[in-house]
């Protein structure tokens, strides 16, 4: 009997040694577009067209006309609208204008609109996607993408009303995007009873190599302690950037971020952008890499900016562990005033929760701003780690005044045990960070308290250069405006230390910066930066070169526009943001109109 077994098994082994590769591809062929089933394979391609109301027909596609091409692995899209119909799956709770169990890969021709079926108790529709995907998805080509969910609206008291919306949602696989322009919002997520969560790409992992790419959602939920999670991406997994234009951005919600990722977020170059929108109670997040993940920006150009938060954090750029900026401009701020009593506990421009924060690189400008808060504002903050500047331009903002509590430039504190808030690491009791270290580059921080505030040791280590260290007792604005910092006039007034210029490793006396509010330390290797010079972005009168979806560049003058933090406000937040190197963001904003929906 085991004899028998054994020749069986050896023989179904042989067999599948022997079948052909495509038998055990992972994709079956079939997909569903607009709720239409196209099953194919590469011999034998389906075709499918459109008509101007979105609906999806067989009628009359083929080879030479067809907006929709399906050949078992690549869907192409070609002007297509599919807008009327979805397919409708897991026990019919969720819907996707476009459906695939495995892996597919999208390619793009001319201008395609994907929106997906709503979501609400009548149907029975709780998760509405634009492009839903079991495996990975890969979009390539040189048309545009413009695809959505459905709005999802259960603001009823009923059981298991959750709320879900996504534009891209790959359920167990990655996104990959290499070329095309790329809109994917989620819709309105609304729920009473449990949670809503709205992204404009979902997925366990995400590679943007190429294209321009926009992602945001509107999130909203109340009542019985429902969350909400708004974010513009949001990756299970890894996210790798590089050579792409990216506009990401959260709305109003528990928990709302431009990128959020639970694991580790790589820029390599090219332009990003990040806004995290309104919270009600939790955090906002322009950048976040959360469950122990790092955040490293090695080029290009990455705006970070945050919403209002109502009593909980607001970061620009958040990591549990380690930050590092090895090149490329930067800029990170958080709000820049309160509105209506609405104001975050905590703010910064950029904080790792347990890692270090390194920034070098000759040609790397870093400028970052803690914003308002009630109690604690900082424009870097490593909360168990150290802060290490070994090269390039660092200007930190932590000016912004509130009713109480302090705001630093740089902070750094040693690690200890401390109650992690939702999503970060836990991690546990230490006896290391907490120290400011400068190797070499230019730094210039302010602080409303203290321009330096470091539970361990200030260090100068030269490397191959002298470092000349500075203080002053105030900082300095100008007078027209009267509300920008005067970086030069602070670095001429300010007074060299005891020892410097340093060519040797020291570690600074306390009070000899105890208490200033503003501190320099340049270096000779590295040119300072030029206060008037708007280094974010470079070429900042070149539209085409900003990040401006739905036609932002051509609105930006108009006072009605500002991004979509939760509130309708002056335009001129965002663009003193990107257009004057978040020198200042002075806006006054109304209350989110979705408050309306708060019982």
């Amino acid at each position: 009997m085991k004899k028998r077994f054994e020749t069986i098994l050896i023989f179904l082994c042989m067999m599948i040694t022997l079948m052909p590769f495509t038998a055990l591809a992972v994709n079956d062929g079939t997909i569903y577009v607009g709720g239409v089933e196209l099953t194919s394979t590469a011999d034998t391609p389906a075709y499918a067209l459109t008509d101007e109301s979105g609906k999806v027909t067989t009628a009359g596609a083929g080879a030479e006309n067809y907006n929709i091409k399906w050949d078992g692995n690549i869907l192409t899209l070609s002007d297509a609208k599919i807008t009327q119909e979805s397919y409708v799956f897991l026990d019919s709770t969720s819907a996707a204008a476009i459906y695939c169990k495995n892996d597919i890969e999208i390619y793009l021709k001319g201008t395609n609109t994907v929106t997906s079926l709503a979501g609400n108790p009548e149907n029975g529709i709780h998760m509405s996607s634009g492009i839903y995907s079991e495996g990975n998805i890969s979009i390539s080509g040189d048309g545009v993408l413009e695809v959505s969910g459905g709005d999802v609206d259960f603001d009823k008291d009923i059981e298991s009303a959750r709320a879900e919306s996504y534009g891209i949602y790959s359920y167990n696989g990655s996104v990959t995007i290499s070329s095309g322009k790329v809109t994917a919002a989620g819709g309105e997520a609304i729920s009473q009873s449990d949670y809503a969560r709205s992204s404009g790409i979902y997925s366990k992992g995400l590679v943007i190599t190429g294209g321009e790419i926009t992602a945001n959602n509107n999130s909203y939920s109340h009542g019985n302690g429902a969350a909400s999670y708004s974010y513009g991406i949001c990756s299970k997994s890894n996210v790798i950037i590089e050579n792409a234009k990216i506009y990401a951005e959260g709305s109003f919600a528990t928990y709302s971020a431009g990128i959020f990722v639970e694991g580790n977020i790589t820029i390599e170059s090219g332009n990003v952008q990040a806004l995290g929108g309104r919270s009600d109670s939790a955090t906002s997040s322009g950048i976040a890499a959360v469950n122990g993940g790092s955040v490293t920006i090695n080029g290009g150009k990455v705006i970070a900016a945050i919403g209002l938060t109502e009593n909980g954090d607001a970061n620009a750029i958040y990591a549990d562990g380690n930050i590092t900026i090895n090149g490329g401009k930067v800029a990170a701020t958080g709000p820049s005033n309160n509105v209506d009593g609405v104001e975050p506990q905590y703010s910064r421009g950029i904080f790792s929760g347990t890692g270090d924060i390194t920034i070098t690189g000759k040609d790397t400008v870093v400028i970052t701003k803690g914003g308002f808060a009630k109690k604690e504002r900082d424009a870097i903050m490593a909360n168990a780690g150290d802060i290490i500047i070994l090269g390039g331009n660092v200007r930190a903002d932590g000016s912004l005044s509130s009713y109480d509590g302090f705001g630093n430039g740089l902070r750094a504190l040693i690690r200890k045990e401390w109650p992690p808030a939702p999503h970060r690491s836990q991690d546990k009791a230490g006896s290391t960070g907490g120290n400011i270290i400068i190797s070499g580059g230019n730094l210039a921080a302010v602080g409303d308290t203290k321009s330096l505030n470091y539970e361990g040791e200030l260090i100068v280590r030269p490397k191959n250069t002298e470092i000349t260290v500075s203080v002053l007792d105030n900082w300095i604005t100008k007078e027209d405006p009267w509300w920008q910092l005067d970086w030069e006039g602070m670095a001429t007034s300010a007074t060299q230390i005891e020892g410097s210029p340093f060519t040797k490793e020291t570690v600074i006396d306390k009070t000899l910066t105890e208490n200033k509010l503003y501190f320099g330390a340049t270096s000779v290797d590295v040119d300072p930066i030029d206060p008037g010079d708007e280094t974010i972005p470079d070429d900042q009168n070149d539209q085409e070169d900003q990040i401006n979806p739905n036609n932002q560049t051509e609105d930006m003058d108009k006072d009605n526009y500002s991004p979509k933090t939760g509130d309708e406000g002056n335009s001129t937040v965002w663009l003193a943001l990107m257009l004057a190197s978040v020198l200042s963001m002075v806006a006054s904003e109304q209350h989110d109109r979705r408050k309306r929906r708060v019982k």
